[in-house]
């Protein structure tokens, strides 16, 4: 079992895991070392290349992003046909700019949990994880197709093998809401609609839940959003306000230091 000690309130935050009473591994997020990928953007298409059958889409960056015909899950001919120029359209980073080239976008925009990933653009498409086992595939494949709407679609982790169909359902209407409430909106102009950082939620997700013993965290509000984000943690997740202070021997190791330790 694993316990998660997180240390958010500040500039710079940290995550450690404890197996045994020992550091398994130490995350630092610094400051100003964000990456667009995994992003979203309401982007605006500047143009369509029917040559190279991709757009470039403008999403607020410093260079357009590029999006290619077949990462468009509602285009079933030339990507002229599904995008036209001045045309808004929600997009997801899937690589990084590299040199004058923009960042590589999909309009299979995915936002993710512990049991399951939300498409809202994937025409209906269920994946489910091969791990699983047969009547377990079974019978989420028969929860979700009533669940979800057109043209919604998802991916279900091998995590949801250890909880009830209901509480996969809990999450993915969970972030269905989240999605809605993101582009309820009405912009204009391209900006980013959703990130996140490595620390907390994207660490959370590393490790399978039955494997979690407790997370602390330093910050209530926190302590208090993860909560609702991830309702099968919430009894697990607690807040420590002198978690700093009561963890400063493990706060305040290397990355990637392993000791015995006391906390």
């Amino acid at each position: 079992m694993r316990k998660l000690v997180l240390h958010t309130k500040a500039a710079e935050k940290s995550g450690v895991v404890i197996e045994n009473g020992e550091i398994h591994e130490y995350v630092i997020d610094r400051p100003g070392a964000e990456k667009l990928t995994g992003s979203i953007f309401l982007g605006k298409v500047e143009r369509v290349d029917q040559g190279l059958d991709a757009a470039f889409i403008d999403i607020g960056a410093d260079r357009s992003g590029f999006l290619r015909k077949d990462m468009v899950p509602w285009c079933e001919g030339n990507l002229s046909t599904a995008l036209n120029e001045g045309q808004r359209v929600a997009v997801q980073a899937i690589k990084e700019p590299v040199g004058n080239k923009g960042a590589a976008l999909t309009a299979n925009v995915t936002l993710p949990g512990l049991y399951t990933v939300y498409q809202p653009f994937a025409q209906g498409k269920l994946s489910i994880s091969r791990k699983l086992e047969v009547e377990k595939r079974a019978e989420l494949e028969s929860w979700l197709e009533q669940e979800l709407e057109s043209p919604e679609g998802c991916i279900i982790r091998t995590a949801a093998g250890d909880v009830a169909p209901e509480t996969v359902i809990e999450e993915l209407r969970g972030l269905r809401a989240e999605w809605k409430t993101m582009v309820q909106n009405n912009l204009n102009q391209p900006c980013c609609l959703w990130s996140e950082a490595s620390i907390p939620d994207a660490f959370l997700r590393k490790f399978p839940v039955t494997t979690i013993q407790e997370v602390l965290i330093d910050e209530a509000s926190t302590s208090k959003r993860l909560k609702e984000k991830f309702p099968s943690l919430a009894e697990r997740i607690r807040w420590e306000s002198d978690v700093e202070k009561k963890y400063a021997c493990i706060l305040g190791a290397s990355p990637g230091a392993t000791h015995q330790s006391s906390c």
